[in-house]
């Protein structure tokens, strides 16, 4: 049912009531159009708190609708008007007929019965228009219920849409956050897939260098497997000749010891004649024996002589070499006399730019810049019993063995640097051998190291060094950028920058700068920290709850022998070598590291693996 506002008498206005529409059901709305269409429309008067109500549309944003029905003494009132009247115009018309006719009379009678008539009608209509009233009364004040009840409903509505109104602006501005920290990601994210583009295609170019590598690994290692073979058949060969020297010995001492039994057993014989027969079997044994004994002699001298003929071979060949090594010694014998005024002093000073040959010094021994010095024996090492200082541009052929070494900037040595105290290696430096020191080692920025490094203690690593073998520390490496090694074995590794190796092998913590590339890493406990863009290919293996891992290493794995003496008192001193126990005993160990190389570390790892199933 739709009510519309009453019409302001005062200000005459003509615009219709806001209309209120009801949510109903559809039995509802079909009895209500019927009974639009059936009841007249009612016109009601304004309400009087018309200014309070359009405030309370304005804060609420709803329009309440307060219906005011007629009341039932103004109904009343018009009834008892109405019939006032029709009395006092019958009482006018009777006075005025009363000088008149009886047919006047009858008139006024048809006529007053006409109005009574009229008036039962009219009061037949106040009946129904009260009913209606009733009726309408009953319906406003159901409305007025329902009204209440939507407008409670409709206050819980805009309290709601209040609260979501702040919620929406909460999440206004948290959108806005969260669309300024997605623009950064996403610039972020675009640097970092550009980033893993060129890492992908460095990664690339490494697998194919990988690729080659592992081809001439092979080869390498093909090659290694014929030589191995033909080494460990030559020493089976020389065991085999001294346990034939040996057993020669033992028979020979033998053959003495039965010939003086076999004086006692004649001399018994001619005592004690009643002991003959058992005598005489017991030397048939003997002799029986003694013809086992030859008869194995024969066989081992045969061996022996086919080895004497190899060693013969290998004389003339070491002959020739000789011969070779006395002619260079032709060479450098102008050179001895030089040499021979200096080693009276404490301190053998060779001038900048001079070259002599230097042999046996018992003091310490400083080469001027751009000097060139080389060993007096090419087959011996240039020993002093002091400090070695090598200045700036010099070159060294020889090996190197003194109390402490210095090398300078840019300078060359071709063989070995071995020392007791340590070794300090400037930038650029080039050393085609082996450093071997029982103290600290310390490289500076560029150096190239032709072989391995083993320190004794600490060992620090400038920038961009190249290190063909393996570096050995029973104490700390820490190295700078660009570090290049075949393998590191150490108590503990710390990088500041990109480190290239095949194999790392530590007691404790090992960390990786960015950019690091290694094949493998072995610990026996602590972290192993990786930096940004760094790469272990074949992963980290910790050994800290497996049994424990024994390895010999030979003492004697370099070709210089003061370098071997060298290795041989650190490896005395040192209990632990990565992650693995050192014995002295070959036969107790369960790996064997024969030579620090890749091939040999790459051997020890691959044993490891497989040694925990990995």
């Amino acid at each position: 049912m739709i009510f519309r506002r009453r019409k302001s008498e005062e200000e005459g206005e003509e615009e219709e009531a806001p209309r209120l529409k009801l949510p109903a059901s559809k039995g509802e709305e079909e009895e209500r159009e019927e009974g639009e269409k059936e009841a007249p429309k009612l016109k009601l008067p304004k309400p009087d708190r018309e200014e309070e109500s359009e405030e309370e549309e304005e804060e609420t944003g709803t329009v309440k609708l307060k219906l005011k029905p007629p009341k039932p003494e103004e109904v009343e009132e018009a009834e008892e008007e109405a019939e006032a009247e029709a009395a006092e115009e019958e009482e006018e018309e009777k006075a005025e007929a009363a000088p008149g006719a009886e047919e006047e009379l009858e008139r006024l009678k048809e006529e007053n019965e006409r109005l009574r008539r009229e008036l039962e009608e009219w009061k037949n209509k106040a009946e129904s228009v009260l009913s209606e009233r009733d009726r309408l009364r009953e319906e406003v004040k159901r409305l007025k219920e329902e009204l209440k009840e939507r407008e409670e409903e409709l206050d819980r509505y805009v309290k709601a849409t209040k609260r979501l109104k702040e919620k929406v602006e909460e999440l206004k501005s948290k959108y806005d956050d969260i669309k300024s920290e997605a623009e950064e990601y996403r610039s972020k994210y675009e640097e970092a897939v550009q980033k893993q583009k060129e890492l992908k295609s460095k990664l690339e170019d490494l697998s194919e260098q990988n690729k080659k590598l592992v081809k001439s690994v092979k080869r390498l290692k093909s090659k290694y497997e014929e030589v191995k073979k033909e080494r460990e058949e030559l020493e089976r060969k020389l065991e085999e000749l001294s346990e034939a020297e040996k057993k020669i010995e033992e028979l020979k001492s033998k053959l003495k010891e039965l010939e003086e039994e076999r004086n006692k057993l004649k001399k018994r014989v001619e005592e004690l004649g009643s002991e003959n027969k058992k005598l005489r079997s017991d030397l048939k044994e003997a002799e029986k024996r003694v013809e086992e004994l030859s008869s194995k002699l024969k066989e081992r001298e045969k061996k022996l002589r086919r080895s004497r003929k190899q060693i013969e071979k290998l004389r003339r060949e070491v002959k020739q070499r000789d011969e070779k090594i006395q002619e260079l010694k032709e060479r450098i014998s102008e050179l001895t006399a030089q040499i021979k005024r200096y080693e009276e002093g404490e301190q053998l000073l060779i001038p900048a730019g001079t070259e002599m040959a230097v042999a046996r010094v018992s003091g310490s021994l400083v080469v001027g810049k751009d000097s060139a010095i080389k060993s007096l024996h090419d087959e011996e090492p240039i020993l002093v019993k002091d400090s070695v200082t090598i200045r700036d541009n010099s070159r060294v052929h020889g090996t190197i063995v003194a109390n402490e070494v210095e090398i300078g900037k840019n300078v060359k040595v071709v063989g070995d640097v071995i020392s007791k105290n340590g070794v300090k290696i400037r930038e650029n430096a080039e050393i085609e051998g082996n450093v071997v020191s029982m103290d600290s080692v310390e490289v500076g920025s560029g150096a190239r190291i032709g072989g391995s490094i083993v320190a004794g203690s600490d060992t620090a690593l400038a920038s961009n060094v190249k290190v063909s073998g393996v570096i050995i520390a029973p104490g700390k490496i820490k190295a700078s950028e660009g570090l290049n090694a075949s393998a590191l074995i150490c108590k503990e590794l710390e990088t500041t920058g990109s480190v290239e190796c095949d194999y790392i092998l530590s007691d404790e913590r090992v960390k990786l700068g960015d950019g690091s590339s290694v094949k493998t890493v072995i610990v026996k406990e602590g972290p192993v920290e990786q930096g940004a863009s760094s790469c272990i290919y074949s992963g980290s293996l910790s050994v800290k709850d497996a049994d424990s891992f024994t390895v010999y290493v030979d003492g004697d794995a370099f070709d210089t022998p003061e370098a071997n003496d060298v290795l041989k008192k650190i490896l005395s001193r040192t209990e632990f070598l990565g992650p693995l126990r050192l014995v002295d005993d070959r036969n107790n160990a369960r790996f064997v590291l024969d030579s620090f190389t890749d091939i040999g570390v790459a051997e020890l790892v691959r044993e490891i693996r497989e040694e925990l199933g990995v």
